[in-house]
């Protein structure tokens, strides 16, 4: 049975492939992310891959009874290796002249998942949350697709062999019946992580929970080849790929990633590819779309295209982590897409179509060019591991450096180390009514958790009688729901720690405060009945690193989302060392002033409003700026006495910060 050629799929590719790179690129036009849900170009491909691959392999059991598992591993081999292995090889060069070891070692250990096809499990449990700003600068965040994608084709062609040999004539139901499976799967473990953080993503990077998407493809493949389709009638199927086009265009400007329960939505592109694939109608709009000679042309170079397009952006983004100005400029968005599409076509003409002519490249000199360049990667990435990113690169890196990390998404992830055994509402073992202990019980968002890291730290050596509890939760819920916590009750003492946003819920300040302290007062009613002690944390220290940025300053800290989890301290770092320029003891103390330059005052402000109300309401209150900064010096701590990190953020601890801090608070507060 002879395969067509439907180059309306590459023109669909190409949509797919376009969408990615402009969500990347955060492409905004009056204040809107035009490609908001651009991401979904990742569904988009593996929906027509599923359809695509499977074809092949269906086709070959329908004409011969079997499938030849080697050659179809060999076809994936000379389809996506080459040039994978060829940019590997470029970006381990590029790190060596140009990356800090933390990075250098992070594109090691990337590299070498990426190998064996598990990039997507390395990223995940190595907390590389896609959308994060820290997890932008891996250069190889986005192979975990591939990976995804071969783990799927790994396992495929046996099923297929089993469901042809077991149930020939249900081939079909058992596919429809996994997907479903799989669907609802991503379902439930995206609701479990709504309950537990410690599977947040799982749904994303992990192909049980994204197996439907591939196999939607399938299935059109399957209904195709068996004539089983529905579509025959031109005016129906050329109908319902316009929807499906238009659910496509929707999902790409419309969805966002953001979002809970993602797979509902994902429904909307990966139906529409769907509906495109199996309508194959050569008269819709969509057709006529999708067979332009420019997106047809950009399907043929989508692959390089692909494996080009993230690692640009995130060498960029490491040369100056406060990059966002240059980012986000339009002459960077110009000389970026000329630079991914010239890299892509010579890549494309180059390595990708030689690799593919098995005339001009036998099988055998293909296994052997992979193998050595195999070898020569893991031995790549074992050297960078084995010598810590080869810091001997720089003569000054150990210098006063030792202890500051400059990798802030291993800081994040650090941030939440063992929090998460006492991140559960029901949870029994924290605090004792019987314990002679006094029980505090904190409370908040992601400040709060600083608070808990600040006793927490230091439980053994300075607060041995104490128990502690964190609950991420908002004071309000909490109020209103106080019954079905049972730590509530056994809490000594509950602190209150949060942002103390002023713009909460698009409401002027004024009217903000007011909900604020109508939250406080209903807790401090509630606790005092209880005959229990409420202290307040107030505001905490919230710094604008990239003052010199007007635009970005605004943007971060107009209740937008904060996205660059980089320091201007860490530039400085960054370049420093990249000179091989030596850090002394009076840059960090020159950096303190500079740090106390930084600080919004809207937090000080909030806090002499809130000093004012918990003083008149009779509420205990403690300022984190007492142990922060010093005013009479006109200065703000940023590392401690070793050099370690205080902040990985515009305000967040590090753990050594809350260690560090932990260690100035007078215990007399719980008294």
């Amino acid at each position: 049975m002879k395969i067509e050629y439907r180059k309306e799929i590459d023109g669909l590719r190409a949509i797919a492939v376009l969408s990615v790179i402009f969500y990347h690129l955060k492409i905004n036009f009056v204040n809107f992310n035009v490609f908001s849900g651009g991401f979904i170009g990742v569904d988009i491909f593996f929906v027509i891959s599923g359809y695509l691959i499977s074809k092949i392999l269906i086709v070959e059991l329908k004409d011969t009874n079997k499938i030849s598992v080697l050659n179809f591993y060999l076809r994936r081999a000379r389809r996506i290796l080459p040039v994978l292995f060829f940019i590997l090889i470029i970006l381990f060069l590029i790190g060596y002249f140009y990356l800090l070891p933390p990075y250098f070692l992070e594109l090691s250990n990337s590299t070498f998942s990426i190998l064996f096809f598990f990039s997507n499990i390395f990223f995940l449990s190595n907390e590389f949350n896609y959308g994060n700003f820290a997890s932008d600068l891996n250069p190889l965040l986005h192979t975990w697709t591939l990976s995804l994608e071969e783990q799927f084709y790994i396992l495929f062609p046996f099923l297929l062999i089993f469901l042809n040999n077991f149930f020939k004539k249900r081939i079909l139901s058992f596919i429809i019946l996994i997907a479903i499976i799989s669907f609802f799967l991503g379902l439930i473990i995206n609701y479990i992580s709504q309950l537990d953080s410690r599977f947040y993503q799982y749904d994303f990077y992990l192909l049980p929970f994204r197996a439907w998407e591939i196999l939607l493809g399938s299935i059109a493949a399957i209904i195709e080849i068996e004539n089983r389709s529905i579509l025959k009638k031109k005016e129906l199927s050329g109908i319902l790929s316009n929807i499906g086009f238009l659910l496509i265009i929707f999902s790409i400007f419309f969805i966002k990633f953001e979002t809970n329960y993602l797979n509902l939505r994902l429904i909307l592109p990966c139906i529409g590819t769907f509906l495109v694939i199996l309508s194959n109608n050569k008269s819709s709009i969509s057709y006529k779309i999708f067979t332009n000679k420019f997106f047809c042309f950009i399907g043929l170079i989508l692959y390089s295209l692909y494996l080009w397009h993230f690692p640009i952006i995130s060498l960029i983004k490491l040369n100056d982590i406060n990059s966002v100005s240059f980012f986000e400029s339009n002459y960077f968005k110009i000389f970026y897409l000329i630079s991914i599409f010239i890299l892509s076509i010579l890549s494309y003409f180059l390595i990708e179509k030689p690799f593919r002519n098995k005339n001009l490249i036998i099988d055998k000199t293909l296994i052997i060019t992979l193998a050595s360049s195999f070898l020569i990667l893991i031995l790549l990435s074992l050297s960078v591991k084995t010598s810590d990113g080869l810091k001997n690169r720089y003569q000054n890196y150990e210098l006063l450096l030792k202890n500051y990390e400059i990798n802030n998404n291993k800081l994040h992830k650090n941030w939440e180390k063992d929090l998460f055994k006492f991140y559960s509402y029901k949870s029994k073992k924290n605090l004792q009514e019987t314990d002679k202990r006094k029980n505090i019980l904190i409370i908040g968002n992601s400040f709060a958790v600083d608070i808990f890291n600040i006793f927490n730290e230091n439980k053994k050596e300075y607060y041995k009688d104490y128990n502690f509890l964190f609950l991420r939760i908002g004071s309000d819920y909490l109020i209103k729901n106080r019954k079905n916590f049972e730590e509530f009750q056994k809490a000594d003492i509950v602190i209150l720690a949060t942002k103390f946003d002023s713009r909460v819920k698009n409401l002027s300040k004024d009217e903000s405060f007011k909900l604020i302290k109508k939250e406080i007062k209903g807790l401090d009613k509630i606790i005092s009945k209880l005959g229990k002690k409420l202290i307040v944390f107030m505001a905490r220290p919230e710094f604008s690193f990239n003052a010199v940025d007007l635009n970005f300053k605004k943007k971060a800290f107009e209740g937008k989302d904060f996205e660059n989890n980089y320091t201007i301290l860490d530039n400085f770092i960054h370049k420093k060392i990249n000179n091989d320029e030596i850090i002394t003891q009076e840059d960090f103390k020159e950096w303190e002033k500079k740090y106390f330059k930084y600080l919004m005052d809207d937090k000080i402000n909030l806090n002499i409003k809130l000093k004012n109300f918990l003083k008149l309401e009779n509420i205990s209150f403690y300022n984190p700026f007492d142990y922060s900064c010093n005013f009479n010096e006109k200065k703000c701590l940023i590392v401690t006495k070793d050099f370690y990190k205080i902040y990985f953020d515009y305000g967040h601890y590090t753990l050594e910060g809350a260690k560090f801090f932990g260690k100035k608070i007078d215990k007399k507060i719980f008294n």
